[in-house]
């Protein structure tokens, strides 16, 4: 095999493998953007749910009542 063709072949593969990590790339940055996008959607929701109804938003019903005191005195 001579030279020219050994530096081709991986140019190609150089090729290949850059290509690989652009589509990669663009696959992380939907999934950062999936991700922010649920935090988003879920503060968003726990924002309305505080806006309503600010007792059930600092002391949900599956807290006891001696948690809930504490989750008050201590902030």
């Amino acid at each position: 095999m001579e030279t020219t063709e050994i530096v081709e072949q991986l140019q190609q593969q150089l090729l290949m493998l850059s290509e690989e990590t652009r589509q990669n790339e663009a696959e992380l940055w939907a999934l950062v953007s999936k991700t922010t996008n649920l935090h988003k959607e879920y503060y968003t929701v726990k924002w309305v749910a505080a806006r309503d109804d600010v007792m059930a938003f600092f002391c949900p019903v599956w807290s006891s009542p001696l948690e809930n005191a504490y989750s008050w005195f201590t902030g």
